[in-house]
C-alpha cells in the first residue's frame, strides 16, 4: 500500500504528493485525512504528514516507510482535502500549509512531538513521606517560614497546582 502524502517539510518550489510505503501493522489504520511522521529529505529529518490519498502502486522503487500515525482517526475528511488543493493552487502556497489551517487547534506538532491537547498545568508534588516533610518544616519555620508554609501545605495535600501555590 502507497500512501500519497502533503509534507510539512516541502516547500512551495518543490510541493507535490510524495509517496511513501505504509507498513503493513499501519495498512488497516491509515485513511485519508490523517496526520503522520514520516522521514523527508536527504538527511530523513522527521516531518509531519497528511495522507492525501492512497494507491496499491507508485511505480517507484525504494519508498520510504511512514513511521507513524500522529492521529487515531482522521482529523481531515475528503472536503478538505479537495479544498486544500484547491487553495494551494489558487493562493500559492504549499497543500500543507492549506491543510494546516483547517487542523483542529493544538494538534500541530513540531518534529513528531504532540502538543498537550489543554492547557498545561505545572505542579508541585511532594518528593518524600508526609511525616518527613511536615518534620522537615517544624525544623525550618525560624530560618525560612514561607518554606516551612509551603511543606506543610505539602505535606496535607500530596501536590498542589504552582497558580495555587503562590498565591
Amino acid at each position: 500500500m502507497i500512501a500519497k502524502l502533503a509534507v510539512s517539510a516541502a516547500v512551495y518550489a518543490i510541493d507535490k504528493p510524495y509517496d511513501y510505503k505504509v507498513p503493513d501493522i499501519l495498512i488497516e489504520r491509515s485513511i485519508p485525512g490523517m496526520r503522520v511522521l514520516v522521514p523527508f529529505g536527504r538527511g530523513n529529518r522527521k516531518s509531519e504528514g497528511v495522507i492525501l490519498s492512497l494507491t496499491s502502486d507508485s511505480g517507484q522503487a525504494n519508498l520510504k516507510e511512514i513511521d507513524s500515525l500522529l492521529d487515531g482517526e482522521p482529523v481531515l475528511n475528503e472536503e478538505n482535502i479537495r479544498l486544500a488543493l484547491w487553495m494551494s493552487d489558487r493562493y500559492f502556497c504549499t497543500v500543507f500549509d492549506a491543510l494546516r489551517v483547517m487542523l483542529p487547534a493544538g494538534v500541530w506538532t513540531k518534529d513528531g512531538t504532540p502538543r498537550p491537547a489543554g492547557k498545561t498545568i505545572l505542579s508541585a508534588v511532594l518528593n518524600l513521606r508526609s511525616e518527613e516533610a511536615a518534620d522537615y518544616a517544624n525544623q525550618k519555620k525560624m530560618r525560612a517560614p514561607q518554606q516551612a508554609a509551603i511543606l506543610k501545605l505539602l505535606a496535607e495535600t500530596g501536590n498542589m497546582p504552582l497558580s495555587e501555590l503562590y498565591s
